[in-house]
């Protein structure tokens, strides 16, 4: 909808390329009763005003760059939509990988929480068993539809922005960031800086309107009236008109304000560049950790909570520790997992971050 929106915008401004580039209102008049003597005579006048061509092709130039504006504007609402939508989709895989923790530890306390049962039944456990495993698996629960609520109301956000029929989930599959370019700086071709630019160039363009109005303005006329003293024949005449701004103060000041525009253009496109790049750095700075933390809990703290967790279900089942120290232990396999999802939808989103600013 919003694309909707900026391309209208688009049509707007091309539906109006025409704007105070048409001829001023013709004047037509007519005289009669005792013009020239004390018979009736009639008068009937009809007069022109023109511009100067040049005043109508500065104004046609700057139609056409609000034109040229409007596009770039486009093609940057298109760019910001696409943007949201990449962390949109980030955000919604890392929940959707929650979820998916959150019911594996959830089936793992139901086992445990089946076999507490059991044992509590034939006096094999103490009472307190039960009740934590109960405890630890409603809490799993409850984080479990807290998630699933997010994510579907993250899919109905993701249903506006792509003007879909109905809601929209994400892939298992990871993002393919392999495709994206970097080159270490913010690319000129990006529609934030394009509009910078093109903002610079309809500033300029308005200083241009702005000097035409210092232009004269030409007339020409005609007429066609009648002398009864004289004779019954019409006669003709022409006229021929030049309308000058001398008091054009007014225009001077507007003309001056014009031009501290073009100015003010110029320092937005620099301060825009700039921003943007330290941004940039941020976020490459911000996937170069995120990186190196993902790729020590894959390569070292995973398997170990994984070799950890094979442990304590075996030394549980062999009575080697009770089921509160394995729930202790437990909680912290699930605690580096989380904390790995997080680390790799951090890095994930600083993937999105940087694709924004590179050339699509």
């Amino acid at each position: 909808l919003e694309v909707k929106q900026s391309e209208l915008n688009t049509v707007y401004f091309q539906k109006n390329v025409h704007a105070n580039r048409s001829l001023g209102a013709t004047e037509i008049s007519t005289e009669f009763g005792q013009v020239n003597s004390g018979s009736f005579d009639e008068k009937i006048s009809i007069a022109q005003a023109f511009q100067f061509p040049v005043v109508y092709k500065r104004q046609k130039a700057l139609n056409e760059q609000l034109i040229k504006t409007s596009q770039s504007n486009e093609l940057l609402t298109k760019k910001e939509v696409k943007q949201r939508l990449a962390m949109l989709y980030v955000a919604m895989q890392n929940l959707d990988a929650q979820a998916e923790l959150l019911k594996e530890n959830q089936a793992i306390y139901q086992q445990f929480l089946e076999k507490a049962n059991l044992r509590l039944k034939k006096g094999e456990t103490n009472r307190s068993e039960v009740p934590t495993a109960i405890i630890q698996l409603k809490s799993i629960e409850n984080q479990l539809k807290l998630a699933q609520a997010e994510l579907d109301n993250s899919a109905r956000q993701m249903q506006y922005l792509t003007n879909a029929e109905s809601k929209i989930y994400p892939l298992k599959e990871a993002i393919n960031w392999a495709t994206l370019e970097d080159n270490n700086t913010v690319s000129n071709e990006h529609p934030l800086l394009k509009l910078a630019e093109e903002t610079i160039a309809t500033s300029n363009l308005e200083v241009e309107v702005e000097k035409s109005k210092k232009s004269p303005t030409l007339s020409v006329g005609y007429s066609n009236q009648s002398f009864s003293d004289l004779d019954n024949n019409r006669y003709n005449s022409f006229q021929v008109g030049l309308q000058l701004p001398l008091f054009n103060k007014g225009i001077n000041s507007s003309l001056e304000a014009s031009r501290v525009k073009v100015d003010l253009a110029k320092q937005a496109y620099q301060i825009q560049a700039a921003k943007m790049q330290q941004e940039y750095d941020v976020f490459r700075n911000q996937l170069t950790t995120y990186e190196e933390v993902v790729n020590d809990y894959e390569k070292s703290q995973l398997p170990a909570a994984a070799d950890l967790q094979k442990t304590i279900n075996r030394q549980l089942l062999e009575g080697e520790i009770n089921f509160l120290d394995w729930v202790i232990m437990n909680n912290q396999i699930i605690e580096v997992k989380t904390n790995y999802l997080q680390a790799k939808a951090q890095r994930e989103q600083a993937f999105a971050s940087i694709a924004y600013y590179t050339k699509d």
